[in-house]
Order: structure tokens, then C-alpha cells, then sequence
């Protein structure tokens, strides 16, 4: 028998029916159906008190079992995890170790002074998504944190939101977007950039799944297999440099593209599962993305705070991503049992289960002592070659189990990130770059998110190897800043290296970095006016770099802290590098601190189970309703028949 959903009032209400049961609300305002954020699922059977967490999930966690927690790294994912211990655990106490002198790694918000005025650069991450399970999370998050009233939205009708460039091969092309089907049509038939892709879409309906021999392969040829290598080099890789500032011919398919690795398998090709999507409105969706959207969803979000969302292709804050770092540490600061110790470094953990001890080393600009941490747990948000290191009772015979070591690190990339005010209010919008077609200009002129920059761009085209320009004036022109509306000028960011660096003996300087946007803007945009104010960045090992045979050595990684019972990982190193993954990332673990419920007993929590194992559900929409009519056979060891509803984890 199927789960079944009903209609309630003017929401599609969905309820995954017996054996296991959900509801779902969806609201049909335009902007929420092409978001899965706006889907809301409850759960519906018996409440625990205790914490919202275990309300649904096979997770065994006692308070008594999480006494002390010892955080490794105090960029997003550690403070996520200290927030999400508070809630989960009041009465544990938990300890940060930081090496540098503030919190929030890469998220960092800067107020620059200028001729005309204050205004505020990113040098890292600069919007935030609410889309699937990770967004319903982030949702709650920022609620809890009381920043609702600090956000900013960018609108799903902003041309921010509509209008993204590509580079290809000398000039700017705007590519397709919604409602706007003549003009996409006529560049996907006439811009060199597009070719072979209606070819492709015909290759990919009859190209044959792959082999079950073939356990993982690059994004660029899992593309060029189903679709096209043109459409591969031309358009995908811009995309990746975009995102991971990668290589696509080396980043994995089963990590990056896990549902679309899944769908070649389970739909037999990419355009049979939209087509399932489409008319029969049915997909197959990760139970750990559902169990996720359940249980963050059952905080109600406030109708101001829910309207917002509904509206925002992305969104930031008032003073730029800095103030999510800043009110996570003001909050966690405001708690007894929450300890700080920046410019503290981890240098060994000794001990075992329950009973953990690490010793510590004070950078040389620190004036705090040298004090060991005693813990009952651990979560390394760390780079997966610190935890040998670290793992004083590892062996060099034991070593050898993990993937890597300090002598093997794991790959990330190197990214120059350049910032720059010109004084000129439209100076985007009066510009005509060269040898842009003119109808990319119309009708908004040169307003959008910005452009990337492909593999195949010629080298004349590109010598400062840069990735992409972001258009930041156009994606947060409210962000804070003091000039006066009529003096506003107009930001930029220019994105450079990334994997082009890979072999690179020296990186850029600042300076270097500096004359190198200057010139890419000057060329690309036909930009001469000079920069009231830059600022160049060279974040070094910044994007982890998720190569063919990722899930491989997650799997590697996850038995090796088997060993080492109470040990877990979390970030952007293992399960996803944006900070929405992140989150997730710190929540899942701290969801299972207190190990989960098998029939053996309890098993440790990693932080990487989903390698091991990421179970399937097959769901499909009938009249507002969404029906579950069969799922992985490893899911039904973590969803249960309730009375009256649906569990996740069951006894």
C-alpha cells in the first residue's frame, strides 16, 4: 500500500501514508514551485520534549552520553556545530579551538573607507541559497539566531536573478533564461557556445547507462558520455569554476552530481528522469535530504521571515555574511558552557572512547597557556590529513588506513578573489563590451549576477586565468554602506586561479593580483574607469577539491575513525563546499554524537555514513498528492510505522 497525501485548505498538503507517512505543504506561489525549499514536511505521531533532533531519527543519542565536546576549527561548520549542541544537549559543555585570531574561515564581511564613502566588500562567500533540505535548514537557522530582520533578499524578478553571462569565445553572451523562449532559442542555435547540444539532448535519450563495473568518473566525462564534450568544455566548466573554482576533467560525478549520477542509473538517462519529473511527476529523492527537511521544518517560520524566503533567489544580510559569523559567536558567547580559545591550536589526541584528551598549543602571538582539553567527544572540521597527525595512538602501520597524511594531503584549490568600488553609479549599465551582440544587452543592458569564464576560452582571451566577475552591485545593492544614493558607484569581484595554479611554483601578490582584474576588466567589459578602492585576497587551499574517487576515500576515511569511537568530521573537506553544506554537515553530526541504533547496539557516528550508504525514495505527486510507493531496502532500517504517522529511525 502507498503513502498517501491529502489537500488542506490552499496548500497541497502531502502525506507519505502507511507503512510510513509524512505531510508535505507546498504553497503555489510561482516562486515557490521552482523552489523545493517552499515544500514543507511534518511529521505526524508522538512528540519527544526533549529535543526537536530526535524526534525523527533512529539516533540513540542519552544527554548523559554527550558530556563534553572539543571542536576543531571555528569557521562556519564549528560554530554550527556548537549551536546546534546547544539545542541539542543544554547541558554539555563544548570547546572551540581556533587557530586564528577570529572566527568564520573563509565568511568575512569588510568595511572599506572610501572618497565617497564607506562601503562593504566580501571576500569569501557572498549569498546564500534556500533550495532543498539544506536551505530548510539554514531557514530555522537564521530564525534562531534572530537575524530575520537583518536579511536581504534578491528577488526572483531582479535582473540579478534572470540574467547570467557567459565568456566564449571573446565576448559576453547572456544565457537562457525563464520566459524568455524566441531570444533563448536564438542563442542556443546561433552562439558557439551552445553547439551540439540539441544533438547532445537527442544522444543522451539513447546513450546507455554506464557499466556497474564503473564505481565513479570525472564531470567532464560523465557529460561528454551522455550529452557532448563541446557542451562539457564549453558550459559545464564554467559552471565548475564557478562553484569549486575546479577542474572538470578531474572533479568527481558521484559527489558533485550525486543526483544525476543516480538517475542515469535508476531512470536509464538524464532526460528520462526529467521527463518522470515532468508528466509524471515523480523522482526519487535521498531519505537523508527528507529526514533533513522534516525535522528542520518542524520549527513554524515567522509569516515576515516566510515571505521573504519565498521571494529570494539568494540572499544575504545587511552587513554582509560576516553577521551570521558574528551573531553565532555573540550567542554561543552567552552561554556558560560554550569556551572559545582562538589562536589555539589542536596538536594531539590521546586517549579513547568516552574519554579524550587533547593537548593544545597557543600560536606565538597568543597570550593564553598551554591547557589540554578533556572531552567526551570530538569534531574535526579540519583537513582530513590533520586527523593522523592528530591521532597520537595511530601507528605508522595504522596510517596506512587512512587516505590521507600529512606526506599525501587531500587537494584543495588556491583562489585570488579581487574587490573592487568604481565611482561611476551605472557603470554597468552604460557599458558596451566588445564584441557582445547587442541583443544580449537588451532589454536590462549589462545588469546580472555576473559572468564565468570556461576552460575553452582561448589563452589570449584569458592569461590572468581568471574564473569568473561577479556584478555585486546588482546581486546586493542594498548592502551596508554610507555613500549617498546618488553617489553609489559600483562593486565588483573578480575571481582568478583556482585550479590553473595547480602547478604554479609562486602565487600572485596582492599587487599582482590587483593589475591582473584591472586588465581582465578592461578587456572583457572594456572597463578603463580606475577603482576608488581594492582589495586583493589570495585565499590559498581554500576549495577542497572533491577528485575522481572522492566517495571511495570517504569510505576509507569512515572505517579508519571506526577505530576511534567519539571522533567525527564535519565541513567543506568531506560532504559539500558550500556553506549550506556545511551547516548540514555540522548538523548530521551532531545529530548522532550519542552513536545510532543498530542491531548490535549503538555504532559511532563519523560524519561520513552517507558514503557508506545514501538510500533512495521513490515519490510520486498525483493531484496535489505525493505518494511514496517503494524505497532502497537500506531506508527501511531508518523509517518506522508510527501510530498516526511517519518516524524517521525507528526502535
Amino acid at each position: 500500500m502507498p503513502w498517501r497525501l491529502h489537500d488542506a485548505s490552499s496548500h497541497a498538503v502531502l502525506t507519505i501514508a502507511a507503512p510510513l507517512r509524512c505531510v508535505t505543504r507546498r504553497s503555489h506561489h510561482s516562486a515557490a514551485k521552482a523552489n523545493p525549499l517552499h515544500q514543507r514536511l511534518h511529521i505526524r505521531g508522538p512528540q519527544n520534549p526533549r529535543s526537536k533532533l530526535a524526534q525523527v531519527r533512529n539516533y540513540a543519542s542519552a544527554p548523559q552520553d554527550v558530556k563534553h565536546v572539543a571542536i576543531l576549527g571555528g569557521g562556519i561548520t564549528g560554530l554550527s556545530a556548537a549551536h546546534f549542541i546547544t539545542e541539542e544537549y543544554p547541558r554539555a559543555k563544548v570547546t572551540i579551538l581556533e587557530s586564528q585570531p577570529r572566527v568564520g574561515g573563509w565568511l568575512r564581511s569588510t568595511e572599506v573607507d572610501t572618497d565617497n564613502g564607506i562601503v562593504t566588500f566580501e571576500s569569501g562567500p557572498r549569498s546564500l541559497r534556500l533550495q532543498g533540505a539544506n536551505g530548510a535548514l539554514l531557514l530555522r537557522l537564521v530564525q534562531s539566531l534572530g537575524l530575520t530582520d537583518k536579511v536581504l533578499v534578491t528577488p526572483h524578478s531582479s535582473p540579478a536573478a534572470q540574467n547570467r553571462f557567459l565568456y566564449y569565445p571573446n565576448s559576453l553572451i547572456r544565457l537562457p533564461g525563464a520566459g524568455r523562449f524566441i531570444d533563448n532559442l536564438r542563442t542556443i542555435l546561433t552562439e558557439p557556445a551552445f553547439d551540439g547540444i540539441l544533438r547532445g539532448i537527442w544522444r543522451e535519450i539513447d546513450a546507455p547507462v554506464r557499466p556497474p563495473t564503473l564505481k565513479d568518473e570525472s564531470v567532464g566525462d560523465f557529460i561528454a558520455r551522455r550529452v557532448s564534450k563541446d557542451i562539457a568544455n564549453n558550459l559545464a566548466s564554467a559552471l565548475f569554476h564557478g562553484i569549486y573554482a575546479g577542474d572538470i576533467w578531474q572533479l568527481s560525478t558521484r559527489a558533485l552530481l550525486p543526483s544525476q549520477w543516480e538517475a542515469e542509473k535508476r531512470h536509464e538517462g538524464l532526460i528520462n528522469a526529467g521527463a518522470e519529473g515532468v508528466f509524471r511527476r515523480s523522482s526519487w529523492l535521498f531519505c537523508d535530504d527528507l529526514e533533513c527537511q522534516m525535522v528542520a521544518q518542524d520549527t513554524p517560520l515567522e509569516d515576515v521571515w516566510k515571505q521573504k524566503a519565498m521571494s529570494a533567489s539568494v540572499f544575504t544580510f545587511e552587513k554582509g555574511q560576516g553577521m551570521l559569523v558574528d551573531a553565532m559567536e555573540d550567542l554561543l558567547m552567552k552561554n556558560p558552557n560554550i569556551k572559545l580559545r582562538k589562536e589555539t591550536t589542536a596538536e594531539a589526541i590521546k586517549g579513547g572512547k568516552g574519554q579524550y584528551e587533547i593537548e593544545t598549543k597557543p600560536t606565538e602571538a597568543s597570550k593564553s597557556q598551554h591547557v589540554p582539553v578533556q572531552c567526551s567527544h570530538v569534531i574535526s572540521t579540519l583537513a582530513p590529513h590533520a586527523l593522523p597527525r592528530l591521532l597520537a595512538s595511530v601507528d605508522a602501520e595504522q596510517t596506512t588506513a587512512f587516505p590521507f597524511t600529512p606526506s599525501r594531503p587531500a587537494s584543495a584549490a588556491n583562489v585570488g578573489v579581487v574587490n573592487l568600488y568604481f565611482r561611476s553609479p551605472d557603470l554597468l549599465l552604460n557599458l558596451s563590451p566588445p564584441n557582445m551582440n547587442p541583443r544580449h544587452l537588451k532589454p536590462q543592458g549589462l545588469q546580472g549576477f555576473g559572468y564565468l569564464i570556461p576552460q575553452t576560452v582561448p589563452l589570449e582571451q584569458n592569461p590572468e586565468r581568471a574564473l569568473g566577475v561577479i556584478f555585486d552591485s546588482d546581486i546586493t545593492p542594498d548592502l551596508y554602506t554610507t555613500v549617498s544614493p546618488e553617489k553609489a558607484g559600483t562593486r565588483l569581484t573578480v575571481m582568478l586561479g583556482g585550479h590553473y595554479w595547480d602547478n604554479w611554483s609562486a602565487l600572485p601578490s596582492p599587487s599582482e593580483l590587483e593589475a591582473m582584474s584591472l586588465s581582465l576588466l578592461q578587456r572583457h567589459l572594456g572597463i578603463d574607469e580606475t577603482p576608488l578602492a581594492v582589495r586583493s585576497h589570495l585565499h590559498r587551499n581554500c576549495i577542497p577539491q572533491y577528485y575522481v574517487g572522492h566517495g571511495e576515500r570517504m569510505q576509507r576515511l569512515h572505517r579508519a575513525l571506526g577505530d576511534h569511537e567519539g571522533i567525527a568530521v564535519a565541513g567543506s573537506w568531506y560532504n559539500g563546499v558550500g556553506v549550506g553544506d556545511c551547516i548540514r554537515s555540522a548538523w548530521e553530526v551532531v545529530r548522532g554524537l550519542g552513536g545510532v541504533r543498530g542491531r548490535s547496539g549503538r555504532t559511532a557516528v563519523t560524519g561520513l555514513e552517507r558514503w557508506e550508504s545514501r538510500p533512495m525514495a521513490w515519490c510520486e505527486r498525483r493531484q496535489g498528492a505525493l505518494f511514496v510507493t517503494k524505497m532502497d531496502e537500506a531506508a527501511k532500517g531508518r523509517f518506522a510505522r508510527v501510530e498516526g504517522g511517519l518516524k524517521v529511525g525507528g526502535k
